[in-house]
């Protein structure tokens, strides 16, 4: 997805179904996407959009928010989390080799991560 309308819209899309899930809904215990981490995803969708890759935007059970996509080479997931974390990994499927960080969450930085796979 390029920096365009339906790069966004398919962001806006994605998340307007995830605003639909309750507390509970993916078993006992789990919670729904924290609100105001979608508030914050849907100002910087534009971030989310910014990639050439297919990334999936998947809600995880504890409230927050996992994006991942793929390459030939590596996998990449940014996991935003209600307490203005992000935890950033790159996972070679060739090498082996996992790399990660946690940083706070921050759009320019979730921006270059997502354009460049690289963590900065």
């Amino acid at each position: 997805m390029m920096h365009s309308t339906t790069g966004r819209e398919a962001v806006m899309q994605r998340l307007s179904k995830i605003r639909t899930l309750e507390d509970g809904w993916l078993g006992a215990g789990s919670v729904a996407p924290d609100a105001d981490l979608l508030d914050w995803i849907e100002r910087h969708a534009d971030a989310v959009a910014s990639s050439s890759h297919v990334i999936s935007l998947i809600p995880v059970g504890d409230g927050a928010l996992a994006l991942q996509w793929k390459t030939s080479a590596c996998e990449y997931t940014a996991e935003l989390r209600p307490d203005n974390q992000m935890y950033l990994y790159v996972d070679n499927t060739q090498t082996d080799e996992f790399d990660e960080k946690t940083t706070g969450l921050d759009a320019a930085s979730l921006e270059a991560f997502i354009v460049t796979g690289v963590l900065a």
